[in-house]
C-alpha cells in the first residue's frame, strides 16, 4: 500500500466525514482507478467504507440514498416545506433542488394558480406531473445518488432562465453560515440556480446544523431566506426572525 496516499486519504475523511471516489482522485491529483485500488486496501483493513460512489471511515454515517433520504424525518421536513411555500404567490416561477426537504414542497403547491416549477430532480418531475403541475425540466447529465440531472447541460438551462425563487437544501451548514455539499456538480448547479433567481431560500433540519461538507455553496448571508426546526435565534444574531406559526417550531429569518 502507498503509506502517503492512505495517509491523505484518511485525513480528507476526517476533515470532510465522506467524499466521492472522483472527488478524492482530483483532490489527490491521483487516476481514479489507483484511488480505487487504496481504498479497497484500506476496505480490506476495517478503515473505510465504501458506498454508492463514495467512502467514509468506518463508523461513521453514510450519505443515504435518495429513496432512504425521502422517510427520514420526513415529518419535519414537511414542516420546514410547508413554512417555505408561505413566501410564494400565485403566478411565481420557483426552482426546486433535488433535496428531499425541498421536494416535500410540492405536495403544498397543489392549490396554487399558476405556478411553473424549474427543477433537476427526476422524483419532483414525476411528482409535479402527477399533480398536474406545470414543470420545466433542466436536462442533462443524471446523477444516479440524487437522482437529479446535473452538467454543462443543466447549468446552461438554468443560466438562460429568471426564476422568482431558488428553494435549496444540502446536507450541512456551519455555525459560521458557511453552506456546503458532498457533491461537486450539485454545488456547481445549485450556485447557478441562486444566481439567476430573485430571492434564494435554504431550508435545513436542525441536524444539519454545526456540520461541513467538502464544496462550499455559500453562505447564510448571500441566501434571502433560511427556514429550518432549528432555533435560527441563538445561532444566527442580528437577523430578523419569525415563527411560521406560533407552537410550531419552525422558524423563518430574512437574511436580506
Amino acid at each position: 500500500m502507498n503509506t502517503e496516499r492512505a495517509t491523505s486519504i484518511i485525513s480528507l475523511l476526517e476533515k470532510y466525514s465522506y467524499i466521492s471516489v472522483k472527488d478524492l482522485a482530483n483532490l489527490l491529483h491521483a487516476s481514479t482507478p489507483t484511488v480505487r485500488r487504496s481504498l479497497s486496501e484500506l476496505e480490506r483493513e476495517g478503515i473505510v467504507v465504501r458506498n454508492h460512489g463514495g467512502v467514509v471511515l468506518a463508523g461513521n454515517g453514510l450519505p443515504k440514498p435518495f429513496s432512504y433520504r425521502f422517510g427520514d424525518m420526513k415529518e419535519e421536513k414537511r414542516k420546514i416545506a410547508q413554512a417555505a411555500c408561505s413566501l410564494l404567490a400565485d403566478g411565481n416561477i420557483i426552482y426546486l433542488d433535488t433535496s428531499t426537504t425541498v421536494m416535500c414542497m410540492i405536495d403544498y403547491l397543489k392549490n396554487r394558480k399558476n405556478i411553473t416549477v424549474v427543477t433537476n430532480s427526476v422524483p419532483a418531475i414525476q411528482l409535479l406531473h402527477n399533480y398536474g403541475i406545470p414543470v420545466k425540466c433542466t436536462g442533462g447529465d443524471l446523477n444516479d445518488e440524487s437522482m437529479g440531472f446535473v452538467g454543462y447541460d443543466a447549468e446552461s438551462y438554468l443560466s438562460s432562465i429568471r426564476t422568482d425563487f431558488a428553494f435549496i437544501s444540502t446536507p450541512a451548514i456551519g455555525l459560521d453560515g458557511r453552506i456546503s455539499d458532498y457533491s461537486e456538480q450539485e454545488t456547481h448547479l445549485r450556485k447557478v440556480a441562486l444566481a439567476n433567481s430573485a430571492c434564494s431560500v435554504y431550508l435545513f433540519e436542525k441536524q444539519k446544523l454545526s456540520h461541513s461538507a467538502i464544496f462550499t455553496l455559500c453562505n447564510s448571508s448571500d441566501v434571502d431566506y433560511l427556514i429550518s426546526n432549528a432555533d435560527l435565534g441563538s445561532v444566527f444574531i442580528g437577523m430578523d426572525i419569525r415563527e411560521y406559526q406560533n407552537g410550531s417550531g419552525i422558524f423563518i429569518a430574512r437574511v436580506r
